[in-house]
């Protein structure tokens, strides 16, 4: 007979009363009749014993089954509050159009949820969220980040305030020395980019 590995609670239920009705047969008539266990093995359609033993001593109600299923499993080792704690701090530093590589997201785990993760998971979470590792766009002098653009605007009042003369003014750009560096990725939601 061909062993199941899970069994019904109708099934469960069947094998405990019919052990316990060839229990009662045997005490009623000694010496006569298969013994309690062979029944009940024959009645589930070969559970072991030690499963039926067991099937005696636990509550086979559905109601209990249900709850002992949804119990089952062991618990995420990193609950999904901090996954999204973690996932906002990445999406924060996008917006703020900061660089995000893994370190940083290993860093915030373990200085700010007290965890430690492994770099190759921090990948594995940011995808499940939609967000991959993008290579960095090449950069060139042309390139500003947001303060470039907030000190030539106001340079610009400046000048008009002052009233200088274009003809008497002379400054030198160095944009394009240190605007020029860029990281080699970040974390970014998939199919999106930013415009500086």
């Amino acid at each position: 007979m061909k062993r199941t590995h899970s069994y019904s609670g109708d099934t469960a239920r069947a094998a405990v009363r019919a052990f316990t009705s060839a229990e009662v047969f045997m005490i009623e008539h000694p010496g006569s009749g298969p013994r309690p266990i062979e029944v009940a093995q024959t009645a589930s359609g070969g559970a072991s014993k030690s499963e039926i033993y067991l099937w005696q001593n636990t509550d086979m109600s559905d109601k209990a089954i249900k709850n002992r299923l949804s119990k089952r499993g062991s618990k995420p080792v990193y609950p999904e509050e901090l996954k999204k704690l973690a996932v906002g701090y990445v999406l924060n530093h996008r917006l703020s159009l900061h660089a995000v590589d893994r370190a940083l997201v290993v860093d915030f785990f373990f200085s700010y949820l007290n965890m430690k993760v492994h770099a190759e998971y921090v990948s594995k979470l940011m995808g499940d969220y939609g967000l991959s590792f993008q290579k960095a766009m090449d950069r060139e002098s042309r390139m500003v980040d947001k303060k470039v653009v907030e000190d030539a605007i106001e340079f610009l009042e400046e000048f008009r305030r002052e009233g200088w003369r274009p003809d008497n003014t002379y400054f030198m750009d160095e944009t394009g020395a240190w605007s020029n560096i860029g990281p080699g990725g970040t974390y970014n939601p998939i199919y999106s980019y930013e415009i500086l």
